[in-house]
C-alpha cells in the first residue's frame, strides 16, 4: 500500500484558476505538494490558458452587468423627469398658485422639449459678461413664478436691450 497522499488535482486547478494573484506556488503550499509537481499537471492540464479565458469571461460578464446598471440608472432618472414633469404640468392645470420654476428649470424644460423634438441643444456661445448681464436681468424681474407667455416676451425684450444683435444671432443658432 502506498504511502504517498492523493492530491485532489481538480480542486487545485479550481484554485489556480479562481484566485485573481494565482502562483503555482500558493497552489503547492495549500495542497502540500512540490512545486514541479503542480507545473507538471497544470501544462498537462492547459492551466494558464483556462485561467486566461475565466479572466476573459468574467470581465466581459462585468462589463455586461455594467451596462445593465448604466441602463437601469438612465431608465430610472428618465422616469423620474417623467414623473416630475407630469405632476409639475398637473399643478399648472389645476389652480397653478403651488407651482415654482426657477431659471434654471425653465432652461432644462426648453432643453428637454429641444430634445423630444430632435432639435440641437447646444448653448448659445455667450461670453461671461453676456451672462452676467442676463443673470442681472433675471434677478431685476425677480423671477419668483413662471407665467410664462408674460414673463418670456418680457425677457426676451430685456435680453435683446442689453445685447442687441448678439441676441438675434444667438435665437437663430
Amino acid at each position: 500500500m502506498s504511502t504517498r497522499r492523493r492530491i485532489d488535482w481538480i480542486a487545485a486547478k479550481a484554485t489556480f484558476i479562481g484566485d485573481p494573484t494565482r502562483s503555482f506556488s500558493k497552489v503547492a503550499r495549500r495542497f502540500s505538494v512540490s512545486v514541479p509537481a503542480v507545473r507538471k499537471h497544470a501544462k498537462a492540464d492547459n492551466w494558464e490558458a483556462e485561467a486566461l479565458k475565466f479572466d476573459r469571461d468574467a470581465s466581459e460578464r462585468a462589463l455586461r452587468a455594467q451596462a445593465k446598471t448604466r441602463d437601469e440608472h438612465i431608465t430610472r432618472a428618465m422616469l423620474v423627469r417623467d414623473k416630475s414633469f407630469e405632476r409639475m404640468i398637473a399643478d399648472l392645470d389645476s389652480d397653478g398658485s403651488d407651482v415654482r420654476v426657477s431659471v434654471a428649470d425653465l432652461a432644462a424644460i426648453g432643453k428637454y422639449v429641444e430634445l423630444l423634438l430632435g432639435e440641437a441643444t447646444e448653448r448659445p456661445d455667450y461670453g461671461p459678461e453676456d451672462v452676467q448681464r442676463i443673470l442681472t436681468i433675471v434677478l431685476a424681474l425677480g423671477v419668483k413664478r413662471l407665467e410664462p407667455a408674460r414673463f418670456l416676451e418680457e425677457f426676451d425684450r430685456a435680453v435683446a436691450g442689453v445685447l442687441g444683435p448678439a441676441a438675434d444671432e444667438a435665437a437663430e443658432a
